[in-house]
């Protein structure tokens, strides 16, 4: 199970990381305005959420919901220590209650899209 889990997880920060950087490139070569930004980094880490609990449901082959649904929280909670080790602060409780749920929630569906895929 933790396997699984773990495998899944890291797909979601490695995409992340790829989103984030897709990101940045786009920024740079375009004069598109960056007060969209917040938009496309939470569509980044729904499809990063998506990915992890994926990659957690194929390579489990059973128990979907729970694998991706586990595989989400990791994302999102490995990404967050990342974020608050190196870039300081933290953000209110409610927005990270918020972005947990909606890890938690997208992982479990593509977890069981995974076992089914």
């Amino acid at each position: 199970m933790w396997s699984a889990v773990w495998r899944g997880t890291l797909t979601g920060l490695l995409t992340a990381v790829a989103g984030a950087i897709l990101l940045a490139a786009s920024l740079y070569l375009t004069d598109f305005p960056q007060r969209h930004n917040p938009y496309f980094l939470q569509g980044i880490a729904l499809v990063s959420s998506a990915a992890a609990g994926y990659v957690a449901g194929r390579r489990a082959q059973t128990g979907g919901l729970l694998h991706g649904a586990a595989a989400g929280v990791g994302f999102f909670v490995v990404g967050s220590l990342l974020g608050l080790a190196f870039f300081g602060g933290v953000a209110p409780a409610g927005f990270l209650l918020t972005r947990l749920a909606l890890a938690a929630v997208v992982g479990a569906i593509a977890g069981v899209m995974g076992i089914n895929a």
